[in-house]
């Protein structure tokens, strides 16, 4: 028996999920049904793989100041934590305090689809999920631990693009250079992953590979078809295993408690 690789593994599930992607598409004719197909093919795969604590859905994502995102493909929330608000079949909301990542998906990733997801993603990452400076870390066990704050890394919305093809990585790049210019580093998209091409992220000043645009001195591409996935996978899954949520106040998304119905005096 071969010596186990993790490489080799994930590489497997690579080859795995583009025949997926390739049966949906043969299959589907009607847009619409074919970008659900795409999302449904990378939700189901991310869902195998990430702790029990969190699941996957789709949706738009709110906070306390009834700001929203757009419609966001891919929704990771923390369900032990806030389960989203089911409005109607198909549509739901997202209590931003317990979403972790935001992401959306391509069948073929370009510069003008690129520039719609940034703008998604950027839109969903300005929400405020400290509700003002009044919402504390979640730490278990109906525990609290201390304020999140709107600059830690691990207290925001993480956000990917992900394709199944694209153009070379380089065009891409220039793309998010482009946009980045004037948005806050907080609201950058975390990682850009192409899965037949590679990756866009950031690099320190060392070459170091990094997801947190506050650290980054540069923009860069890795071209590496082969490990893109196993890449991807180890930076989102590293955040969600240390993100923050919080407890949602439901009196902050607009009811009080108060009545002002008929009553009997006691």
């Amino acid at each position: 028996m071969p010596p186990f690789s993790l490489d080799n593994l994930v590489g497997k599930v690579a080859d795995d999920l583009r025949n997926r992607f390739e049966i949906a598409a043969e299959q589907l004719r009607h847009p619409g049904e074919k970008g659900r197909s795409r999302e449904d093919v990378v939700r189901g795969f991310i869902s195998q793989y990430i702790p029990a604590r969190f699941s996957l859905g789709s949706g738009i994502v709110v906070d306390t100041g009834r700001e929203e995102s757009a419609q966001s493909d891919l929704v990771i929330y923390d369900q032990f934590v806030a389960r989203p608000f089911r409005i109607s079949e198909g549509v739901e909301l997202f209590p931003v305090e317990g979403v972790c990542a935001v992401g959306e998906v391509k069948s073929t990733l370009d510069s003008r689809n690129l520039k719609d997801a940034l703008k998604k993603i950027a839109r969903a990452k300005a929400l405020d999920k400290t509700s003002g400076g009044e919402n504390r870390m979640y730490v278990g066990g109906g525990h609290m631990g201390r304020m999140l704050s709107r600059r830690n890394f691990f207290d925001q919305v993480f956000g990917f693009v992900f394709g199944f093809r694209g153009p070379k990585l380089t065009t891409l790049m220039n793309t998010l250079h482009e946009f980045n210019q004037g948005v806050d580093r907080d609201r950058w998209v975390n990682i850009i992953c192409i899965l037949d091409r590679g990756l866009v992220a950031y690099a320190n000043g060392r070459n170091d590979l990094l997801v947190e645009p506050r650290k980054a001195r540069r923009i860069t591409t890795l071209e590496t078809r082969e490990r893109s996935l196993l890449i991807f996978l180890q930076e989102l899954f590293y955040f969600l295993q240390v993100s923050h949520s919080a407890e949602p106040n439901l009196s902050f998304y607009g009811w009080t408690g108060s009545v002002d119905g008929s009553d009997i005096k006691l």
